[in-house]
């Protein structure tokens, strides 16, 4: 689509320029300043701009990928039956086809937020990672030692706190473990980063584009983040635990002034439910226990979460200052 020079550039009016340590040129907005939100305003970042790529990434391409991966995902099924949640990964050509083919909406969607920043936004991809335009895995992988035990913790705190009657089947198979480990870590960190740049990185730093504030971006990117995940039988602790999640995670990548600890958060989370406690209506992972019947969100694991988002708060940017 040819475009003039006015397009090219955002029709917000002029704002002070960002150093790479986040500080800017002039009073004032000086002090809120954010290096990595500050991305948002390269190129074009006028509203029409993120309104138009908002409604690409959350509507065009799960829709352009379902009608490539639905066939597929027929096909499967038709060829080797139904995932069986209650074997391990391996177990059966239906299990690992299912997972692959389940975790290859993720590669897509990273293909279209990339097609959109660079041919709408007009500006590099990386700066939806971070100001140095670099992806930085060992923060991910800090970001993810550090939580991974906090939020296995929170999540059986929360259970036990809620009083209800669990039963706790271990199943732990090693050789299927560690196979589906090596495999999903790989997988899950694809698939984490995916939704880091769907549900957080773009929205957060449109909405500061457009508004110029970071908490209200913060907010905004969890309300997307929520309400993308509409059902109707989702409960009030449901919403309520998808706003807090995507908020912290929003906090999070506004404090850092980077995507990656936001990656290894969701990584970790994602690694606890589906191979050390799992539900058993996840399919297909590799739990070390899964839980007899599925334990539905309540406010006492709301309550844990948030205690388990302050800890880890606290130790990584400790853990991150004294590493310089």
């Amino acid at each position: 689509m040819p475009m003039t020079a006015s397009e090219k550039t955002s029709t917000a009016p002029a704002r002070p320029a960002a150093t790479a340590t986040g500080s800017a040129v002039g009073p004032g907005p000086a002090a809120r300043s954010n290096a990595y939100l500050d991305m948002g305003r390269l190129g074009r970042s006028s509203e029409l701009i993120y309104g138009i790529g908002l409604i690409i990434i959350f509507l065009v391409v799960p829709l352009g990928a379902a009608q490539v991966i639905g066939p597929i995902q027929a096909w499967a099924i038709n060829t080797y039956g139904p995932p069986d949640a209650m074997v391990n990964l391996f177990a059966t050509t239906a299990n690992i086809v299912g997972f692959l083919i389940w975790m290859a909406m993720f590669p897509i969607w990273i293909l279209g937020v990339f097609l959109v920043v660079r041919l709408l936004n007009q500006r590099p991809f990386m700066t939806l990672i971070s100001p140095t335009r670099t992806y930085d895995l060992k923060l991910v992988g800090l970001a993810f030692l550090i939580y991974l035990p906090l939020v296995t913790l929170s999540s059986l705190a929360g259970i036990w706190l809620a009083g209800q009657p669990v039963t706790f089947n271990f199943v732990f198979e090693p050789a299927g473990w560690i196979a589906g480990l090596a495999l999903g870590l790989v997988l899950y960190l694809i698939q984490a980063t995916s939704d880091e740049l769907v549900f957080r990185a773009y929205p957060l730093q449109g909405v500061y584009a457009v508004i110029g504030r970071p908490v209200v971006a913060a907010i905004g990117a969890a309300l997307i983040f929520s309400l993308y995940h509409y059902s109707p039988a989702n409960t009030p602790e449901t919403y309520a635990s998808l706003f807090i999640a995507g908020l912290f995670a929003a906090a999070l990548t506004v404090k850092a002034q980077r995507l990656e600890p936001a990656i290894g958060v969701h990584l970790a989370n994602n690694l606890s439910l589906f191979s050390i406690v799992q539900n058993p209506e996840v399919t297909p992972a590799e739990p070390i226990w899964r839980l007899a019947e599925p334990v539905g969100m309540s406010w006492a694991l709301v309550a844990t979460a948030i205690v388990a988002a302050v800890v880890f708060w606290v130790v990584f940017f400790g853990v991150w200052g004294r590493r310089g």
